[in-house]
């Protein structure tokens, strides 16, 4: 059920990828099946992204990142990271989203070949493109 959220989410069925993945969280959380919930919650993160929901977003992607660190599932954490670094930099929250970018980075090294390359190479870009923006507000420039 939780593949089927996410394949809805994939197609732009965001309302029934809800859905399903809602239903994969409540049955995930019957069965202790924490990482089929990170999975879940990480699909309805997205979703809300692309429907314009950051705040449930960042609930989301915020939950499945407490849930991968209790399981030790440092990939799927460095995603919630990268998720919520993303979400972060569109409202405008440098500090903190450039936060959530070096400790996704830093996962991504320790994980190595497991996490994608280009992913890992767009993490790192990100990070050092809020750093930079960030000196230049902190000196007055536009």
């Amino acid at each position: 059920m939780c593949n089927l959220g996410g394949d809805y989410v994939d197609l732009g069925r965001y309302e029934e990828g809800l859905e399903t993945c809602r239903r994969s969280v409540e049955l995930g959380e019957t069965l202790e099946d924490w990482e089929k919930v990170a999975v879940a919650l990480t699909s309805m993160g997205f979703a809300y992204t692309k429907t314009g929901r950051q705040a449930e977003a960042l609930k989301c992607h915020g939950r499945a990142l407490e849930i991968a660190r209790s399981v030790q599932n440092w990939k799927a954490a460095a995603h919630a990271l990268c998720s919520i670094g993303n979400i972060l930099t569109e409202q405008g929250a440098l500090t903190e989203a450039r936060g959530h970018l070096a400790e996704a980075a830093a996962l991504a090294d320790v994980l190595g070949a497991s996490l994608m390359l280009g992913q890992l190479a767009g993490i790192r870009e990100q990070a050092a493109g809020l750093f930079t923006e960030q000196l230049l507000i902190s000196a007055g420039s536009p």
